[in-house]
């Protein structure tokens, strides 16, 4: 249970580009559907994605 807190609480961190494309990815969207759906290029849900491990790595390193 405390392990689903702690990602809602990491989604609310993340601001809501990154929670837009990270929501969908974590279940199981691919990245061109979520570019596709999100009107963006897929070098941009890749970035996004990408910032979102960065601040999950240093959540967990804090």
């Amino acid at each position: 249970m405390r392990a689903i807190i702690e990602s809602f609480r990491f989604l609310e961190k993340v601001g809501a580009r990154v929670r837009a494309v990270m929501i969908p990815y974590l279940e199981g969207r691919s990245i061109q559907e979520i570019a596709e759906s999100l009107g963006l290029k897929t070098k941009t849900v890749h970035g996004r994605l990408r910032l979102a491990r960065e601040r999950l790595k240093a959540l967990s390193l804090a």
